[in-house]
């Protein structure tokens, strides 16, 4: 179990990229946390761990202000980004010095997974920028149909990028980041070549293990790993039942924040056993 509560915060449901594994770029009418409700949530949660995500987080139209209001308010937090606005993306980390930031890269393929020409040689403008400036990020990658047969090559990509570590996810579906239009949930099938990559993480390993074999951890995700959508909705799982709402900030005081997310806390998961999801159990 995690030391510190995280929140992740998608605060924008706009993207500039056209990924194949996500649908949240077919989304025409903006939505986004609003700067007011931001601050109820860091009122409330001022000492936690967060993720700032979207879509694409710094598309939203008060990015500038809420960085400051992160650093002002000196919150560890990490920046999710596809890179594909670099030059913004560097501004940014340099202004506010941005304590970690995670950026999305799904190996060769990337550009044609990604549906955007240059990301992947824009992701490798920012890695540079970052050793260059002794800035601590982190590449995540998301396993699926279109990168499953370069798997081996993505990682020599990685390995010459000089990355001991990646974070890996397996694509699947994530109800309010997708359109009706989305792809169908993606179930790895080479899972030799996964759990032999040293860049892979043992905890990583281990929960493809127990995938594997049917003997699946009791996901206690819920208990430290809180989700809340750019609508407002704060949401019971980030994935696989990202539909039940416990409530929505915007209409709710800092105090009922804290109440709703504490309040989830040692609950069991009565959907547990058909969940394969990777991307909050690394967290447990």
């Amino acid at each position: 179990m995690r030391d510190k509560k995280l929140i992740q915060l998608y605060i924008t449901n706009m993207c500039n990229s056209h990924c194949k594994t996500c649908g949240i770029w077919k989304n025409k009418e903006r939505q986004e946390l609003q700067f007011d409700d931001i601050i109820k949530i860091l009122a409330a949660f001022p000492d936690v761990d967060y993720v700032i995500g979207g879509g694409e987080a710094i598309l939203h139209d008060d990015i500038v202000r809420i960085l400051n209001l992160l650093s002002v308010g000196n919150i560890n937090y990490t920046l999710l980004s596809n890179c594909i606005l670099v030059g913004t993306v560097c501004k940014l980390v340099e202004t506010f010095s941005i304590p970690s930031v995670t950026i999305s890269c799904d190996g060769i393929n990337h550009n044609k997974i990604r549906g955007v020409e240059g990301n992947l040689e824009s992701i490798n403008m920012f890695r540079k920028f970052c050793i260059t400036g002794g800035i601590k990020f982190k590449v995540s990658y998301t396993y699926s149909r279109y990168n499953e047969e370069s798997f081996l090559q993505d990682m020599d990509m990685f390995r010459n990028m000089g990355l001991n570590e990646i974070y890996f996810c397996i694509a699947q579906d994530m109800d309010l980041l997708m359109t009706a239009e989305s792809d169908e949930s993606f179930v790895a099938k080479n899972f030799e070549q996964i759990l032999d990559c040293e860049l892979i993480s043992e905890k990583d390993k281990n929960h493809i293990r127990s995938m594997i074999t049917g003997k699946r951890r009791c996901c206690t995700s819920q208990n430290n790993v809180h989700t809340i959508y750019s609508n407002g909705d704060i949401v019971r799982c980030q994935s696989f039942k990202s539909n039940i709402v416990l409530g929505n900030i915007k209409d709710m005081t800092t105090e009922e924040i804290r109440l709703t997310l504490n309040s989830v806390n040692n609950r069991g998961c009565r959907f547990d056993e058909e969940c394969n999801l990777l991307c909050q159990r690394r967290y447990d």
